[in-house]
């Protein structure tokens, strides 16, 4: 009973861990940087959404995560870029698709954006 209370009160900690022992998970990698940017700590969300796409690239998730790091990070056009790499990827995904119409909209770019939304 005690691990799994300290699983509960302390989520970050265990997923800091599961990455140390597994450090070429690419989905340990993803929960981390999202714990990381859900905490308000974009640069550090950032390098653990690259290595989740680094050790999978067709994992979309880990592009959807990245893409609101660097947009947190106020780096729209990485973003954008981003967002397009997992829209090409997987072109089928609404989501992308609408995230990257809206970024694109952001910066003026709506006759580009028009085609995604």
């Amino acid at each position: 009973v005690r691990s799994l209370v300290k699983v509960w009160v302390q989520p970050s900690a265990v997923i800091a861990r599961a990455v140390q022992m597994s450090p070429r998970y690419y989905r340990t990698r993803y929960i981390l940087g999202m714990d990381l940017l859900n905490s308000g700590r974009a640069s550090e969300a950032e390098s653990q959404l690259r290595s989740s796409l680094e050790l999978c690239p067709r994992f979309s998730n880990s592009f959807f995560g990245l893409t609101q790091a660097l947009f947190n990070l106020k780096r729209t056009a990485e973003a954008t870029d981003t967002m397009r790499a997992g829209v090409r990827h997987n072109p089928s995904n609404f989501f992308g698709q609408l995230n990257l119409g809206m970024l694109l909209q952001q910066q003026g770019r709506h006759g580009e954006a028009m085609g995604f939304l």
